[in-house]
Formats: C-alpha cells, structure tokens, sequence
C-alpha cells in the first residue's frame, strides 16, 4: 500500500473472477492491491508496526462484539460496513471506510467526502452504531496510547 492517507479498502472481483481489495486514498487515487481484504488488513496492521491479535482482542472488550470491529491503526481510524453477498467461504464482504471522512447516512449508503455515496448492505441504524462503535474504539485507543 502507498504511503497515503486511506479513505477505503473495498473488496472486490477481478476479471477473472478472483477475490481482490482496492485501496481507494484521500487524493481519490485508487490501487489493486490483488489480496483478498483480509490480507489487505493484516498487511495494513505490518506496516505500520501493529500487533494485528493484541488489537482485536483489545478491541472486543472495548465494542462488547466479536464482528464488525472498527479497526485503529496508528492514525487511520476505519469503520468497517457489510457491502455485498458472500460468493464464497473466505470472501470479504465487509468495506472499510476512514471515518474522519463520513460525513452522512442514509439506509444503503454512507456519504464520503470526496467519493460522493457507496452502497452498502446496512440500515442507517447500523450504520451509526457502527460508527459508533468505531468513536467508542477510538476513544478508548487514544486514552491507552497517552496513559
């Protein structure tokens, strides 16, 4: 991934058929990052020197959830929404958006600033508990990086 500020990883298929994420960045530039997003994740926690199970396991107790967490990596804070049906075992279908950059939701969609609306698979209920979820995460993480 490129030293950019991410706004998006979205799964999605290539031509072939194959399991790939593109990585959508603040400046709207976009990468094929040709791993399926759980890979795309993992390799995000690497490069920036996070411990990828350490978080996850912290992170549950913060959301009281087990799925669907909002993920912190050192300044990246990323909600991550379901946006499309499974084909498969193994595929990803949660997309995960910079959550300093939503702005408003509505059911079905998320507004970002920069890339207009994207289409999810979620009610504007759990859109915002989501959301929120992901500010309760971040509080949390930024009380345990000064502390």
């Amino acid at each position: 991934m490129k030293n950019k500020a991410l706004a998006a990883l979205i799964p999605a298929y290539d031509k072939d058929g194959m399991n790939t994420t593109v990585a959508i960045y603040e400046d709207m530039s976009a990468e094929n990052l040709r791993v399926s997003i759980r890979t795309a994740i993992s390799r995000l926690f690497q490069e920036k020197l996070a411990d990828e199970k350490g978080y996850r396991k912290w992170a549950k107790t913060i959301a009281k959830k087990k799925t669907g967490l909002a993920l912190m990596i050192k300044d990246t804070k990323l909600v991550g929404i379901r946006c499309r049906e499974v084909r498969s075992k193994g595929d990803g279908s949660m997309i995960y958006l910079n959550r300093d950059l939503i702005y408003d939701t509505e059911d079905g969609y998320i507004h970002i600033r920069g890339l207009t609306r994207i289409p999810v698979l979620a009610k504007k209920r759990t859109i915002r508990d989501r959301i929120k979820d992901c500010d309760r995460i971040s509080k949390a993480y930024d009380e345990k990086m000064q502390g």
